[in-house]
């Protein structure tokens, strides 16, 4: 079923099962489980939600298999099965980044949401489904069913940045086939009691200042202005400061920056204008040649984990 051009279901339903094992298999998210006596044996039956209905899933012994809130690939039977035969399968907890349903791939991402939604770092991964693909709605926080069967993308919020997800696939070839994609109503999938993946706070990025070569207060008869790219960061995000040199220096001159606590300083800097007499010295350094400079734009970077404040400062080489 597809609505505003996403997958809603594919839903198994299965009226009658046929007696003993390997039948065939089905997938679901146990709500409950319950031990009792079929026939004077003991048993355990298993209330697995399938994105549909809720169904028992009888199994042989007094040893559960699952737990409430475990996500399974289990025979179906109609007749009780063995412990063995409920498993977690081939399995993932993903991000999902984007759900192409015109060509049937689920891209997944480890990557983070900045403050301004942009997705900082990770991996991509793709995964295919298929008209056999089940998609099953789970309030996991609550190990509840749900009927919200519908793939979206992880949430854009800082601070509320979870895997969405949780699949079971099949290998074909290289290719991961899902065969089971379990999709969380509030986009924040709990496995094993907590939620996976949230990017953390936002950080507070204060504006780099200059601590020698300010207007009015020039060094070697130039100064520096500084813009910061971001007022915030998620820890891994990257700031970007442009400092531009206003007059040519009467000495040789350098520009330093300190990146300061919580910041690591790029490798390589960007320079813009003179490049023959503004050259690299590293990443948090600059030569300036005498009589030259004015108008030029250097470009230098950090990376945060934490609130950052970096600053720079001209100075004699």
């Amino acid at each position: 079923v597809l609505k505003s051009g996403k997958v809603a279901a594919f839903a198994l339903t299965v009226s009658a099962f046929p007696t003993g094992s390997g039948d065939s298999t089905g997938y679901g998210y146990v709500t409950d489980v319950i031990s009792t006596k079929v026939d004077d044996s003991n048993v355990v039956q298993l209330i697995v939600w399938n994105g549909s209905e809720n169904v028992t899933v009888t199994v042989d012994g007094s040893t559960a298999p699952a737990a409430k809130g475990d996500f399974v690939k289990y025979t179906i039977s109609s007749a009780p099965i063995a412990a063995s035969e409920v498993t977690s399968g081939t399995h993932a907890t993903i991000k999902v980044k984007e759900f192409d349903s015109s060509r049937n791939l689920v891209v997944t991402t480890t990557g983070t949401y900045s403050v301004t939604g942009e997705i900082v770092g990770g991996t991509e991964d793709v995964y295919k489904v298929d008209e056999n693909t089940q998609i099953i709605g789970v309030k996991s926080a609550d190990k509840k069913g749900s009927d919200y069967n519908t793939i979206t993308s992880f949430t854009k919020v800082s601070g509320e940045d979870y895997n969405n997800a949780y699949v079971i696939y099949e290998l074909d070839g290289t290719t991961k086939v899902i065969k089971a994609i379990f999709v969380d109503e509030d986009n924040a999938i709990t496995v094993g009691g907590s939620k996976g993946g949230n990017a953390g706070s936002a950080y507070t990025v204060t504006p780099a200042t200059v601590t020698a070569g300010v207007p009015g207060t020039p060094v070697n008869n130039a100064y520096l202005t500084v813009t910061t790219d971001k007022a915030q960061i998620i820890s891994g995000e990257t700031v970007t400061y442009k400092v531009t040199i206003n007059g040519n220096v009467n000495a040789a001159s350098k520009i330093t920056m300190t990146a300061g606590a919580n910041a690591s300083a790029g490798t390589s800097v960007t320079i813009t204008g003179d490049t023959t007499n503004v050259t690299q010295v590293s990443g948090t350094e600059v030569n300036i040649a005498s009589g030259f400079g004015n108008g030029t734009v250097i470009t230098f970077t950090v990376t945060g984990t934490g609130a950052v404040a970096s600053s720079f400062a001209l100075a004699n080489q």
